[in-house]
């Protein structure tokens, strides 16, 4: 599902700001105020199919035959669901509702979640959901890369999850208390259990996974071996020891080594490329981070990367950074003519130290590539202040 902007009040930690989809998007600001939650959220809307066709899954059919869903909020718990968030985590501190309204080429969609209205029939729906998105799940419309030491923490936290509902679920059926499985369990009660373990992996996240599983079981695409080389001057190559799929990383000297255990650089910009390969033509991108790990330089040539392939395969770029040399590169490729400057949108998370909400503030890019960068401009004074003292 394609938007033309995003409009907020009360998501998360962001009090108000409105997001307009562009060739490429650049989120900036300080920690904790929301850019990763909005990139999330970004990629559940791009990646969920058309209402008309979950309605259309078998399995939504009868569901929705015992249950009074409103549509609408059918669409948000999708969504919701693409991008890992509860809908019990997306509303500001000390505020009673959200509202997330998403412009599009048909209809607009608004959501208002309000805590005196949320129940239990969204667990359900989820579980539901869960399985009814499965038949769309090898698509690559969008591809959403975390932050490396993010995506590890995600993943090893869900995989903990997982396996605590497993034990939980054990103890339940053959322990004392068996309130959740009976002694010969049943269909339903097994479909239960499944629902709740399948459900604890976010659907992104799953997909980063499933890509990087992709990549080890197949033989690698001459562009990634490409691209890659490009950054990193070695290579990556797919090998089978004892018939176990695994990626080497071959530097210059023609030393291999496992790829998790190369540089923290090379571990983090690989699926990035990855990424950028497998996203569908006129699809987006979201990139968490891509500087995670890399020197100035190769951060810099990183974007070159994604700008140059991007533009050839229509694919539209998300990021969020905390660099200035990623916002300083994209400036200096619209000085040159590299970049429209009607195709780059900044996006100023505003989040002041005394204050628990985010203000989204869109940042004007001139022709010339000048444009105000708040938080990187205040490091910079904050430095010549020291000196000069």
């Amino acid at each position: 599902m394609r938007f033309k902007e995003i409009c907020f009040e009360n998501f998360g930690p962001i009090k108000k700001g409105t997001i307009r989809q562009n060739k490429i998007n650049v989120f900036f600001g300080p920690n904790n105020s929301g850019k990763s939650l909005a990139s999330r959220l970004i990629h559940g809307i791009n990646s969920t199919p058309p209402l008309s066709k979950l309605l259309h899954s078998s399995m939504m059919k009868r569901y929705l035959q015992s249950k009074k869903i409103d549509h609408n909020y059918l669409h948000l718990y999708a969504i919701l669901h693409k991008s890992g968030i509860s809908i019990f985590d997306i509303i500001t501190y000390e505020k009673s509702n959200c509202s997330i309204r998403i412009r599009r080429p048909s209809r607009p969609l608004d959501f208002t979640i309000n805590k005196k209205t949320l129940n239990g029939d969204h667990t359900v729906t989820s579980h539901m959901l869960y399985f009814a998105l499965q038949e769309f799940a090898n698509t690559y419309d969008s591809v959403y890369i975390p932050a490396g030491r993010t995506g590890t923490v995600q993943f090893f936290t869900s995989i903990a999850r997982i396996r605590s509902q497993l034990l939980n679920d054990l103890l339940q059926a053959f322990g004392t208390g068996r309130s959740h499985m009976s002694d010969k369990p049943t269909a339903k009660e097994l479909k239960k259990f499944t629902h709740s373990a399948s459900n604890s992996m976010p659907d992104y996240l799953e997909q980063f996974y499933n890509l990087i599983l992709l990549l080890q079981e197949d033989d690698l695409d001459t562009n990634i071996r490409r691209l890659f080389s490009d950054l990193f001057l070695g290579n990556v190559i797919s090998k089978n020891p004892l018939g176990l799929p695994r990626l080497f990383y071959k530097d210059p000297t023609g030393f291999t080594t496992k790829l998790e255990s190369a540089g923290s650089g090379t571990v983090a910009a690989f699926p990035i490329i990855a990424g950028l390969h497998y996203v569908e033509p006129n699809g987006t991108l979201i990139v968490e981070e891509p500087e995670a790990h890399l020197e100035p330089s190769r951060q810099l040539k990183l974007l070159e990367i994604l700008q140059d392939v991007s533009y050839s395969k229509k694919t539209n770029l998300i990021f969020t950074t905390h660099s200035d040399y990623i916002v300083k590169k994209l400036l200096g490729l619209v000085s040159s003519g590299k970049i429209k400057h009607s195709d780059l949108n900044l996006y100023y998370f505003n989040r002041a130290p005394s204050t628990t909400t985010t203000t989204i503030e869109h940042i004007e890019v001139d022709r010339n590539g000048e444009a105000e960068q708040p938080i990187f401009d205040e490091a910079i004074d904050a430095l010549i202040d020291e000196f000069s003292s």
